[in-house]
């Protein structure tokens, strides 16, 4: 891409040409030597256009955030005194000699011409650099109230963002102590539960003893009974072989 504005080379080599301090330079005599005036105007546009070219093609895009806005408003402010020189300059046309009159409008166009262009290429710089964001930045440094007013609805909308943030926060912590809540009732339900049947088991248990014990009992009943039967059919059998033998004897 190639640049109409002016190297710092070029620029020096200017003002001194301006000054008559060479003759054979790669420039003309430059047609501001015809009034000191002139001279020092072409000397302050070359001191403006030189750190403007730096901002604008070295040190723009690499700054971000804050140091970038500044870096804008910097440059925007070499702008306007640039171009406050050049109105200058152009009112002083009128003092230049007829014959050499030409040579400076040409010249005082060529200026504007650069200028012109640094103010795209800055342009350029931010779109190309950050978006709409940075074009924001550009417009911003030109108008720094417009900047304000972005900043606060920004700080506004970001303040909104936070509080919806906080009360989402606020509804899943309590969300969150809910379900603590619930899951402690669950598992002290639980708990009980758990509690109850271990009752039931000893319950269960303590019957079974039970249990067992009453049914040796009722075993040891039945084998009483069994032998009182036994008892009590020997004593019968007995009787009735004496009851037998008694006939017998009373017969013979």
């Amino acid at each position: 891409m190639s640049y109409s504005y002016l190297s710092g080379s070029e620029t020096s080599e200017l003002a001194e040409s301006a000054l008559g301090s060479t003759s054979n330079a790669s420039f003309h005599s430059p047609p501001f030597s015809s009034s000191r005036v002139m001279v020092n105007y072409d000397r302050e546009y070359s001191a403006l256009s030189v750190p403007l070219t730096r901002y604008i093609h070295s040190e723009i895009p690499g700054l971000r955030g804050e140091k970038r806005r500044e870096k804008i408003r910097e440059a925007n402010r070499e702008l306007s005194a640039a171009e406050a020189l050049l109105e200058d300059m152009q009112s002083e046309i009128s003092l230049v000699p007829q014959t050499k009159r030409g040579r400076v409008e040409l010249r005082l166009r060529s200026y504007r011409n650069d200028l012109q262009t640094l103010k795209r290429d800055l342009q350029r710089v931010c779109e190309s650099s950050e978006g709409q964001d940075s074009t924001t930045d550009y417009q911003s440094a030109v108008d720094i109230d417009d900047v304000d007013a972005n900043q606060r609805s920004r700080l506004l909308a970001g303040m909104d963002r936070l509080e919806e943030s906080s009360r989402r926060l606020h509804n899943s912590h309590r969300l969150a102590l809910e379900t603590e809540a619930l899951g402690m009732s669950t598992l002290s339900g639980l708990h009980g539960q758990r509690e109850q049947l271990l009752r039931t088991g000893d319950v269960l248990m303590e019957g079974e003893v039970h249990l067992d014990r009453a049914d040796m009992t009722l075993k040891e009943m039945a084998r009483r009974m069994f032998t009182n039967k036994l008892i009590n059919y020997g004593m019968l059998l007995t009787l009735l072989a004496i009851f037998l033998l008694l006939i017998y004897m009373k017969l013979a």
